[in-house]
């Protein structure tokens, strides 16, 4: 593996043209062969000895290969130069370095081979959407949606897990144009004729319209309901008596995350799972411990933007679950963090 690394230093008033300018030359980048992910650092205003204020960037790429490398160097200048960024937006030279990765160890010195590339490569191979789920996937934005909807990987990863306990009846909260809930209602069906059934919330009157027309489009045998309303309330009214559930899965407003699995932990049957999806909140648990500033949290929308509140909320989550004697919990390492947690049986507990 080789690593591109770039240091540039932007005047003050071309820092948003400067993150726009990366933001749009990093998409180009998941289209080149032997491209395996990028990283943008970013420092505080600095005030470099005789000379004016910046902000200092890093930027940091890796490469399966030295050629790919020097390919896309090639294209910018030895990699010292980004087309289309105004040379009075930069302060002094950009510095460039290459390094050979030897070893890249993760948590228990583990060799580590992360990479949205890989990540990609198991989607393509392990993830085949049927034709309707993929309509309901490209449609999305067609329709309107926001592109907050989990992708195929989390999608098999969700059918997996509750193929695996045997799922029959869960809850859903946060429904969208109903993706997720399409993996969940092809763990729910037998072709043996046992039907499972879903119930999935929805705040949004036009989104519900647009998931049940989305839903009946599967074909699938287990049953739905999308339930429109404030999920908070829908969960302690209509759904208040539901009790010896299989799963409870949520993706939906983050502040209210603690919430929701309060209202979970007690009505999941012995060997059910809770699942949550969003638990890194876009790198915002990078924190976790620890009482970040309104400077440290970008914006929702930014790279890494995930606001205080959000980032409060899924510390509490982790909290809950990681204490609760009940639960044995983890959250798997995809893109945005799944948390998984199963309810013990009470063998497991002697």
């Amino acid at each position: 593996m080789f690593v591109a690394i770039n240091r540039f230093k932007i005047k003050p008033d071309s820092v948003e043209k400067f993150e726009n300018f990366f933001s749009q030359t990093s998409a180009g980048l998941e289209n080149q062969i032997g491209f395996i992910k990028n990283r943008l650092l970013k420092s505080h205003l600095v005030q470099p000895h005789h000379s004016e204020p910046c902000v200092e960037y890093l930027c940091y790429s890796e490469w399966t290969d030295k050629v790919s490398l020097e390919l896309w160097n090639s294209r910018l200048n030895s990699g010292h130069v980004f087309e289309g960024l105004p040379k009075q937006a930069l302060a002094g030279e950009p510095e460039f370095q290459q390094y050979e990765l030897l070893l890249d160890e993760g948590p228990g010195t583990r060799v580590d081979c992360r990479s949205s590339t890989l990540d990609q490569i198991v989607e393509n191979c392990f993830s085949e959407e049927m034709p309707t789920q993929k309509n309901i996937r490209l449609n999305s934005k067609i329709q309107g949606l926001p592109a907050i909807n989990i992708g195929p990987l989390e999608g098999r990863t969700l059918e997996i897990l509750l193929r695996s306990i045997g799922a029959q009846r869960g809850v859903e909260i946060g429904t969208l144009g109903g993706y997720s809930a399409s993996w969940i209602l092809r763990a729910l069906s037998d072709e043996a004729g046992t039907e499972g059934f879903l119930h999935t919330l929805e705040l949004d009157p036009q989104k519900v319209k647009i998931a049940q027309k989305n839903l009946d489009s599967l074909g699938l045998t287990a049953g739905f309901e999308i339930h429109s309303g404030m999920a908070i309330q829908t969960l302690s009214t209509q759904l208040k008596d539901l009790k010896d559930l299989d799963f409870v899965f949520i993706d939906a407003d983050k502040p209210t995350y603690p919430e929701y699995i309060n209202w979970a932990l007690p009505r999941i049957r012995e060997g059910g799972l809770l699942l949550w999806d969003n638990a890194f909140i876009q790198g915002g648990m990078y924190f976790y411990g620890r009482n970040p500033t309104s400077e440290m949290a970008p914006a929702s929308g930014k790279p890494f933007g995930f606001s205080l509140n959000r980032f409060q909320a899924m510390s509490k989550s982790w909290d809950i679950l990681s204490q609760c004697p009940d639960f044995c919990s983890i959250v798997l390492p995809t893109g945005e963090g799944l948390g998984v947690a199963i309810k013990k049986p009470k063998v497991w507990q002697k």
